[in-house]
């Protein structure tokens, strides 16, 4: 689909209620019932990574300080996220259009979909309300797909945000050169969690 046919469906849709844009993209092959189902289970493993990930962050942001913390989530984050993905069976992680970290980068769905994401919040819509689900075919198989949007909260605007300390800051150079993941404010669109669930032909 090509990229003005997106975004007029994006044009169309209302101000983003839970997954109104369901089967947006095509091509199709689930049931309603199938993709609710879906879906639920999409949200239950993405429920799971962010709870690890937050918890893991608030435990060592508590106990060891914020450059410390730094080297944790270098470290851990992607631990955490192959974790999750191997409890459920299914790859789960994140992803951004402004990266800190390359490994994460999206793929051209995902950007699509992130893309979408920011359309919809300069149009006022909450970004913790954004959430996005797709059946698509992959490599010729039928995956489902979907994304959560990631609001940046306060807890992430010490790393993140507009005012990083100064020695905060060199910490994240030596560990991310070509980090482009600052400059935030609370309630920007970070980025979003990302799941793909293979399903049987």
């Amino acid at each position: 689909m090509s990229r003005t046919a997106l975004q007029q469906i994006a044009d169309r849709l209302p101000a983003l209620c839970p997954l109104v844009m369901l089967a947006a993209l095509p091509p199709l092959a689930a049931s309603a019932g199938d993709t609710r189902d879906l879906t639920r289970q999409a949200r239950h493993a993405v429920r799971d990574l962010d709870t690890s990930l937050r918890g893991e962050l608030k435990a060592s942001l508590k106990s060891r300080g914020s450059i410390a913390t730094i080297g944790q989530c270098n470290i851990h984050a992607p631990g955490i996220a192959d974790g999750v993905s191997r409890k459920h069976g299914w790859k789960v992680g994140r992803t951004s259009l402004r990266l800190r970290n390359p490994d994460n980068a999206p793929d051209m769905w995902e950007m699509r979909v992130l893309e979408m994401f920011e359309k919809q919040k300069r149009k006022g819509v909450k970004v913790a309300k954004l959430e996005y689900g797709a059946v698509v075919e992959k490599d010729g198989l039928r995956v489902f797909r979907y994304m959560r949007a990631i609001p940046a909260r306060p807890l992430c605007l010490s790393c993140h945000g507009q005012d990083i300390d100064r020695k905060l800051g060199q910490r994240l150079r030596q560990l991310y050169p070509d980090d482009n993941a600052r400059g935030y404010h609370a309630g920007d669109l970070r980025g979003a969690y990302t799941v793909s669930i293979p399903l049987r032909n």
